[in-house]
């Protein structure tokens, strides 16, 4: 019973550090920054393989005041339409936090051919753009292609860049098989166990 237990235990282990983040998008960020107050903010992103997104964020500047705990934004992924977004084909809403960090979706499993995309940030308060995403850091190397919605609900091109990063979950070949090899072991460690 207590092999059982153990070779359970790290067989486990084993699954949960089976798998890393691969980044397909990463722009750095700045320490200090800012964007133009708006509903929503997107960039072009081009996807050479067939990929499932499992990570979405973007890096957050929060100036030390609070006005970002507990909002709620949506990330989402759109389909190209030439200099701005097309149609949305994915989105997830997420709880944003004071902090200045990478905030986002983490565990999305959002399936995307090749082709050129869009990731986007958008409140859930439309028009209530006072202070919301104040904190969006212009990125190092901001993606070529950029929009925004400002009063209106069209997006239009700008040429602000915008602090993101977009990854996928990779399965490590070596884990994998390490795992898979624990698992067989459970066989017989069971077996055994039921002949006494």
């Amino acid at each position: 019973m207590k092999q059982s237990i153990c070779l359970t235990g790290v067989v486990l282990a084993l699954a949960s550090s089976a798998a890393h983040a691969t980044f397909i998008v990463d722009t750095g960020h700045v320490a200090v920054g800012g964007t133009t107050k708006a509903d929503a903010y997107a960039s072009e992103f081009i996807v050479d393989d067939t990929v499932t997104i499992s990570l979405l964020q973007a890096f957050m500047l929060t100036g030390g005041s609070g006005f970002l705990e507990g909002a709620f934004a949506t990330f989402a992924i759109y389909s190209d339409a030439g200099d701005v977004p097309g149609v949305k084909l994915y989105s997830e809403q997420v709880e944003l936090h004071a902090e200045d960090s990478w905030q986002g979706v983490t565990d999305a499993a959002w399936t995307l051919q090749p082709g050129s995309y869009w990731i986007a940030l958008e409140t859930n308060n439309p028009g209530d753009t006072a202070e919301f995403f104040f904190g969006i850091a212009l990125g190092f190397t901001p993606l070529e292609n950029n929009g925004l919605i400002k009063d209106s609900e069209t997006w239009m091109p700008t040429d602000e860049g915008y602090a993101w990063r977009i990854g996928t979950v990779v399965p490590l070949p070596g884990a994998l098989l390490l795992m898979m090899s624990g698992l067989a072991g459970l066989g017989p460690v069971r077996r055994k166990r039921e002949g006494r």
